[in-house]
């Protein structure tokens, strides 16, 4: 399973955005997010502009090389990001945003109740009735591991 095909584009522009807001306290521009949406999808820059309406000059000397800079400081995790960088880079920071997501929702699903056990545990060997909730957890396992 590959990571890009399972994360779609607009998934990773939401984290991103999300990132460079907290950073800077500005939203990415219409024409950033068509260069990220073009370095996603492998595309040129005269791809992108012809695509765009955008000027491949304009979006490969006047808008890149800033938002590469930028990127660089808020995401880049001392990797200095680029055109041919950013969507490997783009994959680190969506996986770590969903794992993040993923153990918060994990938390408030109720695995931790609200009971307090004092004293010592009885020692219990065998569990009857409990197959349900194993194998329940069992896919869980698998299912995380998966996602990693």
């Amino acid at each position: 399973m590959n990571s890009s095909q399972v994360l779609d584009v607009k998934r990773v522009l939401a984290v991103l955005e999300e990132q460079v807001f907290q950073s800077t306290g500005r939203y990415l521009t219409e024409v950033e997010k068509v260069l990220i949406r073009g370095v996603w999808d492998s595309k040129d820059y005269k791809e992108m502009a012809s695509d765009s309406g955008y000027n491949a000059y304009y979006l490969q000397q006047k808008v890149a090389p800033p938002l590469w800079s930028m990127l660089s400081v808020i995401i880049g995790d001392g990797v200095k990001v680029t055109k041919i960088s950013l969507k490997s880079i783009l994959l680190k920071l969506a996986k770590r945003d969903y794992l993040k997501e993923e153990a918060s929702r994990l938390d408030n699903d109720g695995f931790v109740g609200n009971i307090r056990i004092y004293g010592e545990l009885p020692k219990i060997k065998s569990f009857y009735g409990r197959k349900d909730e194993i194998n329940y957890f069992k896919k869980q396992i698998t299912l995380f591991k998966e996602r990693c």
